[in-house]
């Protein structure tokens, strides 16, 4: 028998990250996809499940009748409420990390005063999995890579023309980190850091692109790539 899953997507990162797991699902009618009215992610509409967008429907009847729940762990209190009521009520809970930074802000409500944990947490490293215990977080935590940028890494091998003579291509993803505690670093310390290393190898590198979060402006680090003319960086949103 196939479980009825209720997946609960608000943010670009968190759909990136689901789409390549639906395109690998089987059974996609059991499947419910939960987004707010303000949210428009694209590709959804190709797959063959159902979409809710009003907040009223998710009362705990109609949490109960799901085997599991799926959602990203973000700032969002809305996710954090949904996923007590689900623990609460008996029904799996899966969250995952689709980013790395700011773990107390993605199980913390700043409501109630309380962390919010589900039953399995997925993170991306061994770091964010030591994060979580400093939390006395007590959920199962798996560590695994991000299924959109695998996809994207394998997609992007496929089209190109390989050569260790080549000069390269290379890709900053950034993410806002809040809570310069957890990981002693922030994001410009983080951008930094690479720039500092490539800039040693300028000479086998063509382009640098930063791809920014969505939260963040065009012109953040613009002020820090001065320390490295020899590098030619393109900031993209």
């Amino acid at each position: 028998m196939n479980k009825k899953i209720l997946i609960i997507s608000n943010q670009i990162g968190s759909t990136n990250y689901i789409l390549p797991i639906l395109k690998s699902l089987k059974y996609r009618g059991n499947i419910t996809l939960f987004i707010e009215k303000n949210f428009q992610p694209k590709n959804f509409k190709s797959h063959n499940i159902l979409i809710i967008r009003n907040k009223s429907k998710l009362t705990n009847k109609f949490i109960s009748n799901f085997d599991r729940i799926i959602s990203s762990a973000t700032k969002n209190n809305f996710e954090k409420h949904i996923i007590f009521k689900a623990n609460k009520l008996g029904v799996e809970t899966i969250q995952f990390i689709d980013f790395y930074g700011n773990i107390k802000e993605r199980f913390f409500n700043y409501e109630t005063k309380r962390f919010v944990f589900p039953k399995k947490i997925i993170v991306n490293s061994s770091e964010d999995k030591k994060i979580l215990s400093k939390y006395n977080c007590k959920s199962k935590i798996i560590i695994s890579n991000n299924p959109y940028f695998n996809f994207f890494l394998n997609e992007s091998l496929l089209q190109s023309n390989y050569s260790q003579y080549n000069k390269k291509d290379i890709l900053i993803t950034t993410q806002p980190i809040s809570n310069f505690y957890e990981y002693k670093f922030n994001e410009y310390i983080f951008v930094l850091d690479i720039l500092k290393i490539c800039s040693y190898y300028y000479n086998d590198i063509n382009i640098i692109y930063i791809k920014i979060h969505p939260d963040e402006k065009l012109n953040k680090y613009s002020h820090y790539l001065k320390r490295y003319p020899n590098l030619k960086v393109i900031i993209v949103s």
